[in-house]
């Protein structure tokens, strides 16, 4: 009796420390897992794996558990089908079991995601069960002639990469590639010392050959390289720079060329893109007129030949026609024209801005190149020779240009990024003719009635365009939209210019598609150079006219037989041509 007495008091002490323990009565708390109060399994599975077969050899593989993210992950070197795969599960014997399915043998789609339910002594637990074929390649690093290392990223057996920062095309030769095999594969092709030094400045790819030490099977991975891209692109934009024809053509080392055939997400709808990145636009502006002695019907090609180490190449002007009132005589719209005349001083090879004279109060957006970098602005040159920009089309703002070169536009419908018409209706277009022109009585003496339009008719008509712009980085961004009409006077075409029978025809871009993209492609200032049906872009290929970038008429249609091009002597006054190098 006295032993029993002298024993319950420890006993409650016992419990009451328990009670501390269990409650936090104490400050030194020792810190106790759910699985030693309750019986609880932190990793379920003592093994799962899945049978990997081919023909008539098989072996067991073993699943790559992820009990955080409560995943599966099953590599296998044989099997190609993964619709039925069979799996064998064994749990952790102290507390999980297997709830769904009710078996540790079982049969799974694995071609998608898989799940099962296990219990961990809890808590009944989901997992994601996949498949995959055996990655014989972990990773594939590029490090450019530049030294900048980039890694590859992956799209089944292709593998690609793209420079971060705005090198050229000859940063991707010399490259060395670096490859990181998994646990089970050998390299087979190229050999480790070709690639210390791979090309892929022409566009070309690199296949490497590596081999699965398992089952003896061989594998070919496609390793290709780019650029860094100056625009920000969608995957519906193509790289051509290095495609058939244009990779006959000229180019600056870091010139890219895209293609799309869904321009603003219009079916059938073909753009073309033309980037330099900042500090790599190297441009000059060619007036002919200047440097053929105001002769109008010489031939562009000779001037062509010889500047070809100009990058932007216009000449003469545009067909546009603009009147300031249905009562005065229509002149031709002329852009200026500031770089280095036939001697190299650098001044107004063409200053009459719009309407042929700057007396009428019309400051034109212009896009000016210095120190290899792109701006745009609106600017007129006057009577001592230099260029001058202004903060708006009305002329406040005066400031004096100071660049190696500019060229004129005709409207900007981009500026700080923002798309200058507002809407795509007619208060957005009313807005933008109010605050973004000078006069609001412009009319267009060349349209498709061969009457007198507002201009404002032609900023809703979509219709093949020529649009400048820049980054705010300084680079050069140029899209071509393009429309085709097979006659000239596109007036008497067979959509007249207009967007087609019950406005089904989504060819071209307006001025509010066209402010919209140009800021989705990262430009922060954009200025339309060339609109209605007949325009088109040249790239200098070694011939003497050169390659047809993009073309949307048939009379001036170098490439297609049965088209030929108008002899250029017989054109008093040729339409704007871009010819980039």
């Amino acid at each position: 009796m006295m032993i029993a007495m002298k024993m319950r008091p420890c006993l409650t002490i016992l419990l009451l420390a328990a009670a501390c323990l269990s409650f936090s009565c104490s400050k030194k708390e020792r810190e106790v897992t759910l699985g030693e109060l309750t019986g609880y399994a932190t990793h379920p599975f003592a093994s799962i794996k899945a049978f990997d077969v081919s023909g008539s050899q098989g072996r067991w593989v073993e699943g790559v558990v992820d009990d955080e993210a409560r995943t599966v992950d099953f590599r296998f070197h044989s099997l190609t089908n993964f619709s039925d795969v069979l799996i064998k599960a064994v749990m952790e014997e102290n507390w999980a079991s297997m709830v769904w399915p009710d078996t540790l043998v079982f049969r799974a789609d694995l071609s998608k995601v898989y799940k099962i339910t296990v219990n961990d002594g809890v808590d009944n637990v989901n997992y994601s069960l996949a498949g995959r074929e055996y990655p014989l390649m972990e990773d594939i690093t590029l490090t450019l002639s530049t030294g900048e290392t980039v890694s590859c990223t992956w799209d089944g057996q292709k593998a690609s990469a793209k420079a971060a920062t705005s090198y050229g095309w000859s940063a991707l030769q010399g490259v060395r590639v670096g490859v990181t095999l998994s646990g089970d594969a050998s390299l087979v092709s190229p050999s480790s010392a070709s690639l210390a030094s791979v090309d892929f400045s022409t566009g070309n790819t690199l296949s490497i050959v590596c081999q699965d030490n398992v089952t003896g099977r061989q594998r070919t991975y496609v390793v290709s390289a780019l650029p860094a891209d100056v625009a920000t692109l969608t995957s519906d934009w193509a790289d051509v720079t290095h495609t058939a024809p244009w990779n006959t053509a000229v180019l600056s080392d870091c010139a890219r060329i895209y293609k799309t055939g869904s321009l603003y997400g219009y079916a059938g709808n073909v753009g073309y893109l033309y980037t330099l990145p900042a500090g790599k636009v190297q441009m000059k502006v060619l007036d002919k007129w200047k440097h053929m002695g105001g002769n109008t019907s010489s031939n562009i090609s000779a001037v062509v030949r010889a500047h070809r180490d100009w990058s932007l190449f216009i000449p003469a002007q545009g067909p546009q026609r603009w009147k300031l009132a249905s009562d005065k005589a229509a002149t031709y719209y002329s852009p200026l024209a500031y770089g280095a005349d036939g001697s190299g001083v650098i001044g107004a090879l063409r200053a009459e801005g719009f309407g042929g004279s700057r007396s009428n109060g019309m400051y034109a957006p212009a896009i000016a190149m210095k120190d290899g970098k792109a701006s745009i602005r609106s600017a007129a040159t006057k009577e001592d020779g230099n260029l001058y920009s202004y903060t708006g089309v009305a002329g406040y703002g005066e400031a004096l240009w100071n660049v190696d070169c500019a060229f004129g536009g005709m409207f900007q419908i981009l500026k700080d990024g923002e798309p200058l018409v507002g809407s795509d209706s007619d208060e957005g277009y009313d807005e933008y003719n109010a605050s973004h022109r000078h006069f609001t009585t412009l009319y267009q003496n060349l349209d498709y009635t061969w009457g007198y339009k507002p201009v404002g008719d032609w900023d809703r008509l979509r219709t093949g365009r020529v649009i400048i712009g820049c980054t705010a980085e300084g680079g050069l961004v140029v899209l071509a939209a393009e429309k085709f009409v097979n006659t000239h006077n596109q007036g008497q075409g067979s959509d007249a210019g207009l967007d087609g029978v019950g406005d089904t025809d989504r060819r071209g871009l307006n001025f509010f598609e066209a402010g919209k993209l140009m800021a989705s492609l990262g430009c922060s200032d954009a200025m339309v150079v060339e609109d209605l049906n007949w325009t088109f872009c040249i790239l200098q290929d070694g011939t003497d006219r050169g390659l047809d970038w993009f073309k949307t008429n048939s009379r001036y249609d170098f490439q297609t037989e049965g088209s030929p091009r108008k002899d250029e002597t017989s054109e008093s006054t040729n339409l704007a041509i871009l010819c980039i190098k």
